[in-house]
């Protein structure tokens, strides 16, 4: 029988669905009892809205999923209370009334002149890549007749209210989580809306690149407006904290699966758009203890991103991706090929650990043979390890290291 072949790559968030004791909440009292005590900013935001708005998004869930579920009506009713917030502001054929909350304490509140429609760019100015990103659709071009989406209608002050939207959201998952010790239903819950970081951020610099170009006038406004400034700037270092807490923390993230679009599109030419659209720490005297709670760089997110760019466009020395190092090997009845990251409950066979892709590829290709499966374990430095099996016991992995030694010199138990 053929063994199956399969590079398992390592899932953005470990989590997979399990049942629930508790029956999941149906009304803001119900997820409120559940929550309030795990989250920061959760209790103030649905706690800001009408029961029957909040139960209409706890309903829209499925069974079992709650986190997913909450995260969702955390961003529904992050809506709902920037808008509650922005009452009293103008709003008229030349002005917007905006509010973001960014966090207990922190709102940024401004009336905006109305600036050009985000969708306008959709026809010639965004590139197919970007178009083909899985909120394009949604939050930049209207899928189907015409759009009532801020995203779509209020330009940049619209993109910005999502991207705070999703961090919320965001935040509020992983809160949840590390209070329950909760496993979500799977990489999903996490994984598709940390995209959302880089997605919007991508939206926002292109908006402005096209402005600079298109629509001076607003473009000059944009980054004249301290205030609007103010509040991309705080949300995005609320991003960054979350982020660098997803994946550095074991619990929550491993490392990145593959080198996703959102990532690679994210360009330095537009991260420093986005840089530049930042107004300076020296300008945040009045936020000293908000940003002393939150990283300035990306670094955790840098390295991870490294890491998927390597796997995923060298291919592991063969300058191929995941599918075709699978197809490669369909023809080797008695390998099976995982990649993965080290289970810190196994005792690994060690037969070689290097940063050369090409010795990494040598190893494999000289041993299949004589082994039915081989494994990789990749560490946060880039370093392959090649392992024969991996135990539960490390008797009986030092007891195979012995069997092998003769053949492989350097094998040790890790």
């Amino acid at each position: 029988m053929i063994v199956q072949k399969s590079i398992i790559l390592i899932c953005l968030i470990v989590l997979s669905m399990v049942g629930t004791a508790q029956k999941d909440p149906q009304t803001k009292k119900e997820v409120l009892a559940r929550t309030g005590n795990c989250t920061t900013n959760s209790d103030e935001i649905i706690g800001s809205q009408e029961d029957d708005f909040v139960k209409i998004f706890l309903k829209s869930g499925f069974d079992g999923d709650f986190i997913g579920t909450f995260g969702t009506t955390v961003h529904e009713c992050l809506h709902g209370y920037d808008s509650d917030l922005a009452d009293g502001l103008e709003w008229d054929n030349n002005t917007y009334p905006i509010a973001y909350f960014v966090d207990k304490g922190i709102v940024v509140r401004f009336a905006g002149k109305r600036l050009f429609k985000t969708e306008e760019l959709h026809k010639e100015f965004f590139s197919k890549d970007v178009k083909n990103l899985f909120r394009y659709g949604t939050y930049v071009q209207a899928n189907s007749g015409p759009s009532t989406a801020s995203s779509n209608q209020w330009g940049i002050y619209g993109l910005i209210e999502e991207f705070n939207a999703y961090y919320h959201d965001v935040r509020a998952q992983v809160e949840y989580f590390k209070c329950n010790s909760y496993q979500g239903p799977s990489d999903e819950t996490f994984g598709n809306t940390m995209h959302a970081y880089f997605e919007f951020n991508i939206f926002m610099a292109n908006y402005l690149k096209y402005a600079k170009v298109y629509h001076k006038e607003d473009y000059d406004y944009m980054m004249k407006n301290h205030d609007l400034r103010l509040a991309y700037t705080l949300i995005e270092y609320n991003w960054r904290n979350v982020l660098t807490e997803i994946m550095g923390d074991k619990d929550l993230a491993n490392r990145m699966p593959g080198y996703d679009e959102e990532f690679r599109l994210y360009t330095e030419e537009l991260q420093g758009v986005m840089n530049d659209f930042m107004v300076s720490e020296s300008e945040l005297t009045d936020y000293k203890d908000f940003l002393s709670k939150r990283p300035s760089d990306m670094k955790v997110v840098a390295e991870n991103k490294a890491w998927a760019e390597q796997m995923n466009l060298t291919g592991f020395g063969a300058g191929m991706n995941a599918d075709e190092m699978t197809e490669m090997y369909e023809g080797f009845d008695n390998l099976e090929l995982n990649f993965e990251e080290k289970d810190p409950e196994k005792h690994y066979v060690v037969i070689l650990t290097t940063k050369s892709e090409e010795e990494l590829m040598d190893a494999i290709f000289k041993n299949f043979p004589a082994f039915k499966k081989i494994g990789i374990i990749m560490d946060y430095e880039l370093n392959f390890s090649v392992y024969l099996d991996k135990f539960s016991s490390r008797a009986k992995a030092e007891k195979m290291a012995k069997e092998v030694e003769k053949d492989f010199p350097g094998v040790k138990v890790i």
